[in-house]
């Protein structure tokens, strides 16, 4: 029951492009996992209920309108590089708020002051753009560069969707971590599994079972 859209997974849908796990998304390209309805959106991973107008964004919440470069951001709107925000309007890179407006850094500014300013910010961020240590320019308009995130590349669910290997992960900027070295005993050979996990007796709990991969896996 979806018209003019491309990508998997799509229903009650139209005029989406690549977009994946949608329902009831209209007029929006590069999404995936919005379940719940929405609109006019550009590159967001995981939205609530009622989004709309948002652009490059991860998991932000029902109800929230335009949020730009952001991330747990729920019931808010005109909100950018913020995270874990809620019922809030009026932001520019703000961290844990609630029920606030017209912050930037998390300080407390008039609406004269905050309209004032973020020009400003908007302003330096293009003009003297940020860097990384592979030189790919994050000028404003870009999401938060890889070198901040909190995780390694093969510690996410990138590393499913997209599997790459340590070299090609850390060429590309990514962050990633070595498994910590453990010279276990195999009690069980994973060919020996049973095919359901209704048919193991308590004797399997405790064990070390092996990895089908011989350890050579990325998972």
């Amino acid at each position: 029951k979806s018209v003019n859209s491309t990508g998997d997974n799509i229903s009650h849908s139209k005029n989406c492009t690549k977009c994946f796990d949608v329902d009831r998304l209209e007029d929006s390209k590069f999404v995936s996992w919005a379940l719940l309805g929405g609109k006019d959106s550009y590159d967001n991973y995981g939205m609530g209920a009622g989004n709309e107008f948002s652009y490059e964004n991860v998991f932000i919440g029902e109800q929230a309108a335009h949020i730009y470069f952001s991330s747990v951001v729920l019931s808010s709107h005109h909100v950018y590089y913020s995270y874990n925000c809620h019922g809030c309007s009026k932001l520019f890179g703000c961290v844990g708020l609630r029920n606030k407006q017209y912050c930037i850094f998390n300080k407390q500014y008039s609406k004269e002051e905050y309209e004032a300013l973020v020009p400003k910010i908007i302003d330096h961020m293009s003009n003297m753009p940020y860097a990384d240590e592979k030189g790919k320019v994050y000028t404003f308009g870009e999401f938060f560069p890889f070198e901040l995130s909190p995780f390694y590349y093969n510690e996410t669910i990138a590393q499913e969707y997209f599997p790459l290997t340590k070299e090609k992960a850390m060429d590309q900027g990514y962050g990633w971590r070595d498994p910590e070295e453990r010279n276990y005993t195999v009690d069980v050979p994973a060919n020996s599994l049973l095919d359901h996990i209704a048919d193991a007796d308590d004797s399997v709990i405790g064990k070390v079972i092996e990895c089908a991969h011989k350890g050579t896996c990325n998972e």
